[in-house]
Formats: C-alpha cells, structure tokens, sequence
C-alpha cells in the first residue's frame, strides 16, 4: 500500500504533466494561454544567452522559490551539483541544464528547447503574438522579462555597477560580459579556429563568419554583413559618408578600425600584435600584415583589367587605374593645378605655395591640414554654403581623414559578373555592323539573355569611368584610342571628341536634365551605346528597362 507521502509524490508529478500537456498544447495551438512571469524569466535564462541574464534571473528564481519553505523539505538534489530542490520535476527540469537536454521541439521549425515554457514563448516567433507592449513607445514583446528591461531604456536606470571601475549597466548580463573586460575570460572558444570569446553572441557572430552567413545584406550595393548592425554602420559611414569615430589623441575623426588607429599613437610594442615571421616587423593590423606578407611571397592578387598589370594593394590599383581614365580629383584651389594622388598635391603646396596645409576653405581664406578639420570648419562655419570639393564626398573605405586609405575602393569593378559570348554571335554581328569610319568595332553580343543586375542610376563617377574605360578598349583601335588621348586626357573629354568625330553632337552640362557631370557623362555614355550596339540587343536592353550604367556595367565586364 502506497504511503501518503507516496501518494504526495505521484501527485505532484502528476500535476506537474498536466502542466506539461496543457503549456504544449497552448503554444502548438496559437497562443491561447500566456505563460506566467516564472515561465518568462526561465526563458530568459535560456533563450537570451546573448544578454547573459540568466545569472540575475537564476537568483531571483531561487529567491522567490525559498519563500515560506524550509530548508529541510527540499529533498531532491541535483545530481551533478550541490543545488536541492523541493519537487522532483524541479530538480529534473534544472539537471537538464547538465546533460543538455532539450525534449520540447517546435513543430514549425524543429528547435529544441529545456523548458516546455521556453518552447511556448518561442512559439511567439512563428505567429508574431507580442503580448507585452511598452506604455511609453508602444514597442511589443514577446517576453514580459524582455518589456521590463526595455523600459530602462527610458527611465535610465542602471541597477548593476562593476566593482572595478563603476561603470552602471541596464541588465546584468551586460554586467557580467563587462567583468570579464578586468578579468581577461573568455569563456567561449570557437570551434573552427583558436578565437575566444568573452559573449555567446560575439561567438555566435564569428561563426557566421566561418560558415560565410551574410544574412544582413545592404540595399544601396552588394555588400552584406553578418551582423544588423554592422550593416547600419556601413550605410552611415560609405553611403551616407559619416565619421562615426574620433581620436582623442590627435582629434582625427574615422568611419571606422578606431582601435586600430589608436595602436599608432601606443608606444609599447605589444600594441602591435601582428609580426611577420620572415623578416620580424610588426603591424598594428593584420591587414597591414597580410599585404606586407606579399613583399615576401611576391603575391599581387589586383590585376587592372584594362592592361593586365598588377598590384600587391588595393590602394595601388586603385591610384594606376586613374592612368587609364585620366581622373585628378585633387585640385590646387589656388592656381588650379590638378594631381592624381594626393601626396602629389602636398608636395605641390610646399613646394609652389609654402605651405604644408593642402585644404584650403575659399569661402574664409582658411588653410587646413587635415580634411577632418576642413569639414568640421565648414560645418561649423558656414554649413548652407558648402563648396564644391565637400560636395557629395564619399570615401570608399573608414582608413582614416585622407585620401588613400586601405579599403578597396575599386572591388565592385572586378566582381562584375563574366557574361561569356559565343565566337559565332560575335562573328555574324561583326557581318551585319562592320566598323565605322571613326575606329570603332561593333560590340559582339552575347547570344543568351544578359544577366540582370540591380539599378545603378548613382553609380559613382570613379567606377562609371573605370567601365567606360574597359568598353572603350574593347570596341576602339589602339591607333584611335591614341589618336584621341585615351590614358593622357579625362576619359569624358575621349569620349566627347570620339562623339563629335563620328558626326552626333554629345550632350553638355546645363541642358535640360543634366545638372551635374554624372548626369553629363551618363548621357554621353548612351550616345556610345545607340551608336555601337546592335539595334536589336538595344531593343532588348529597352525591354527590360536596363538603365545605361546597367548596360554599361554589363557590356565591359
């Protein structure tokens, strides 16, 4: 015969499944039941991993579970840790923290969780249910732990201070990622490679990077990030061209590798934690050590598609591929003198003018050293009368307040997808189209459809340049690209006169719709097209409302 505490017991387990069964049956049924604030806090503790709340909310569970109960009734210890608790399916609930243990699975998309009430909340993800809304900004949670700690965002309330330095923080996850800024632990390794981690999220992030998940991908061009917010920061420092970061050493602002930058100004060798193995020198990026490896390995990976030469950096294809389009972009304000690189412009400064300070404001008769305080001269100064060079300014990379820096301004160029062209299309449209009084060869079409690619109506005037050179040298004659200046003059300027020697009348700026040079050279670039493309493909461009960066893009790949 079962004894009344044997009874007690079957009970409670009893209940206890019934609990199980009716949270199940809620989640797989849309929600009708919201789960208590235990249930939330549990699930904190499991599925926020990122935050790293699960030590305060642990604490207040246990706390709040020891109310009115004697020590001596919790009779159920963990197995694999000193912890007792005072009903079985406590106990068993929290050993599967151990053994890892996950026995509740979604339905929709197969993940596995501790808690049944974990998979209940989870279920809020697949049917968009946010029960918790914030009185201030109307925001919705799924979890009701999740709406209190957001509401800190709006009271300012930060309960949780590091011992160490004072520092306040909103969660305690975010307190406990921060101690270990002190203690030096990381705790989470990465299983691919030797990295170590002080957050499950910044481990989490990295191994995207392993598995090559870019999931956040950029609606103005073709990068993608794994992270959302490493995307916002791509938009507001290359498209929207904002220096999100400043040194508090030489007041330098940077659109980004601010760390980096701050390795320049240490005086200790360990602040350059990157060494060659060959040669001994030291680096405060890897980047940086990457390209010197190349020194030793006689690597050059950027190869100019217009005369197959190539380049260890970048930044070196970049500065030759002016060259070809006849770019100078930094112009002497005072005597109007203009240079392709920028060292080239100092040199010219100190050397003509006296002075070490290229950045001139016409507007005040300012000099400046540095453009960083060019700009914020300006912006302060007189911001409604902008001048020209600051105009619509967009640096390719965050390297840094000058000109050349290390990012490769130029790799959307290269990764222009290879459209093949079959030797007979290319036959019988050079029998239908020969070449023209003025030097020029038909374009050979590809026979199957082009590939599509997305709207590039802004395309930047460096890289229209660099297309217009390609195609130039694919469909013109040594001897006529010679004889009109190709790699002495500014490409518009070759094309405008290869326009007038064919007997059409190229655009110019001041016509209706052509405000600026982009507009004035887009324009242009279409008289080429009409002009040396065969009517039917044209035709066909027309119908899928190809625009003529688009056209151009493709035909030069």
């Amino acid at each position: 015969m079962a004894t009344p505490g044997t009874r007690r017991n079957r009970l409670t387990e009893t209940s206890t499944t019934r609990k199980e069964i009716a949270a199940a049956a809620a989640a797989a049924g849309g929600e009708r039941g919201k789960p208590s604030g235990k249930v939330v806090a549990e699930e904190e503790e499991e599925e926020e991993e990122d935050d790293e709340d699960q030590e305060v909310c642990i604490a207040s569970s246990s706390s709040s579970s020891s109310k009115g109960k004697d020590v001596k009734e919790r009779r159920f210890p963990c197995p694999y840790c000193q912890q007792a608790f005072a009903r079985k399916y406590d106990m068993e609930k929290h050993s599967r923290k151990h053994t890892g243990d996950k026995p509740y699975k979604c339905g929709v998309c197969g993940r596995k969780f501790v808690q049944v009430g974990s998979l209940a909340v989870h279920m809020r993800a697949h049917t968009g249910e946010m029960p918790y809304r914030c009185d201030v900004c109307l925001k919705g949670f799924a979890v009701k732990e999740r709406l209190r700690l957001h509401q800190r965002t709006h009271t300012g309330e930060r309960p949780y201070s590091c011992e160490h330095c004072g520092k306040s923080f909103a969660r305690g996850g975010q307190l406990m990622v921060h101690r270990r800024t002190h203690t030096g632990d990381k705790p989470y390794a990465c299983p691919s490679c030797p990295l170590r981690f002080t957050s499950s999220g910044n481990l989490k992030t990295h191994t995207k990077l392993h598995a090559g998940a870019r999931e956040f991908q950029c609606h103005l061009c073709e990068k993608a990030y794994p992270r959302a917010d490493t995307l916002k920061r791509h938009i507001l420092s290359f498209h929207e061209n904002r220096r999100l970061y400043k040194c508090d050493v030489c007041q330098k602002s940077f659109k980004g590798h601010i760390r980096d930058h701050m390795r320049t100004h240490a005086e200790d060798k360990e602040e350059k934690p990157f060494g060659c193995t060959q040669c001994g020198a030291r680096f405060n990026q890897r980047s940086q050590l990457t390209v010197h490896m190349r020194v030793h390995t006689g690597e050059r990976p950027y190869s100019c598609k217009i005369c197959a030469r190539s380049f260890s950096h970048s930044t070196a294809l970049k500065l030759h591929l002016r060259m070809h389009t006849g770019e100078k972009p930094h112009v002497c304000k005072l005597c109007g003198k203009a240079f392709a690189q920028l060292p080239h412009l100092k040199k010219h400064m100190l050397c003509v003018h006296n002075t070490d300070k290229p950045y001139y404001c016409e507007r005040c008769a300012a000099f400046f050293k540095v453009k960083n305080e060019y700009q914020e001269h300006v912006e302060m100064s007189h911001p409604d009368d902008v001048p020209d060079d600051l105009k619509g300014v967009a640096g390719p990379t965050g390297g840094g307040a000058d000109d050349g820096g290390g990012g490769d301004g130029m790799a959307d160029v290269r990764v222009v997808a290879e459209t093949r062209r079959q030797p007979s299309a290319a036959t019988a449209a050079d029998r239908r189209h020969p070449s023209s009084k003025t030097g020029h060869r038909q374009m050979p079409m590809p026979q199957s459809p082009p590939k599509q690619h997305p709207t590039s109506s802004s395309m930047p005037m460096e890289k229209m340049r660099t297309l217009l050179a390609l195609l130039l040298k694919k469909i013109s004659t040594p001897g006529r690209l010679k004889k009109l200046g190709f790699g002495t003059r500014l490409i518009d300027d070759v094309l405008v006169e290869s326009i007038q020697a064919s007997g059409r009348v190229p655009r110019e700026a001041g016509e209706a719709g052509l405000e600026d040079e982009a507009q004035v050279l887009a324009a242009n670039i279409q008289i080429l097209l009409e002009w040396t493309i065969p009517e039917e493909y044209m035709d066909y461009f027309r119908a899928e409302k190809k625009s003529t960066t688009e056209i151009l893009e493709e035909l030069a790949a």
